[in-house]
């Protein structure tokens, strides 16, 4: 399924009001690229009314992909009166180095990309499951895929109006959540980011991070990664603001909360680090020379 323009199938003109409806896309594996069920061209918006689902799940590849075919690009996702529950999934990619890889995740590669979710009196639930990829480094939902040279952007979703948001994200070898755009600051409501990985980490914040997030709930847990990383090391790094935001990460064999760089904010903000064997750490703090 290809949503392009205002919201339409291969069309730059066309707008669905969706009310009560169900958008659902499902692709077979592909042997030499990846396949997408879903995928938001650039420039794209869908608006939807009342209780609605979008349902996108492949075999290999990615459940939701937002492209921004290499120029300056945006997408919006619009709920109105009602409760919007995306549901993505994917299975193992088929190449280790292929772009556009995830359950929900941003294609791009010469420029940042944000993705606007707008909520009026309603409520967003997302959940993206990558932990059926058991042989690649797949991430649940991330702001790109692993090995893509987007690595120094900005790309990542912003959330903004009146209603409730949950991210969910599920991986075995990648990140259960991996964003560097990640901005709730014009949300009025509660926002919580849950993210859970085998290896990989359960939420992550790496590579040119411009996160901004006020009085948010963050979970990450994983088994040999980290509960949550967030690393404003890199060059492009804008760090990550998290004033008022309870941290509560876990990790058996890593550490609960790992925190690398000098840009980022937690003011007012908890952190809760926990290692629940004796080879992880419960908190990690490791300054940068940005």
């Amino acid at each position: 399924m290809v949503i392009a323009g205002s919201v339409s199938f291969e069309s730059l003109s066309n707008i669905l009001n969706a009310r009560n409806t169900w958008v659902s896309g499902d692709v077979a594996q592909v042997k030499q690229m990846p396949a997408t069920a879903l995928l938001f061209k650039y420039n794209s918006s869908l608006f939807m009314e009342g209780t609605s689902f979008v349902n996108a799940h492949a075999s290999a590849g990615a459940g939701i992909v937002f492209d921004s075919y290499d120029v300056p690009s945006s997408n919006t996702i619009s709920i109105a009166n009602g409760d919007l529950h995306i549901n993505a999934s994917t299975g193992d990619a088929p190449q280790t180095n292929t772009t556009a890889v995830g359950a929900v995740t941003i294609n791009n590669t010469y420029t940042s990309i944000p993705v606007y979710i707008v909520l009026d009196n309603a409520n967003v639930t997302i959940e993206a499951d990558a932990s059926g990829a058991t042989n690649n480094r797949v991430y649940g939902f991330a702001a790109s895929s692993w090995g893509a040279t987007s690595t120094r952007h900005s790309n990542g979703f912003v959330f903004k109006g009146s209603g409730n948001v949950i991210v969910k994200g599920k991986a075995a070898k990648g990140d259960g959540v991996n964003a560097r755009l990640l901005n709730n600051t014009g949300l009025s409501g509660s926002f919580s980011v849950q993210g859970e990985s085998d290896s990989g980490n359960g939420v992550s914040f790496d590579g040119g991070v411009n996160a901004a997030l006020v009085g948010a709930e963050i979970i990450g847990e994983s088994k040999s990664g980290a509960g949550i990383a967030i690393s404003a090391w890199h060059q492009a790094a804008k760090g990550a603001d998290l004033r008022g935001s309870i941290l509560n990460g876990i990790s058996e064999t890593g550490a609960g909360i790992q925190l690398t760089g000098n840009n980022i904010t937690l003011t007012s903000g908890t952190l809760n680090g926990t290692a629940t064997s004796g080879n992880g750490a419960g908190v990690v703090l490791t300054g940068g020379s940005n």
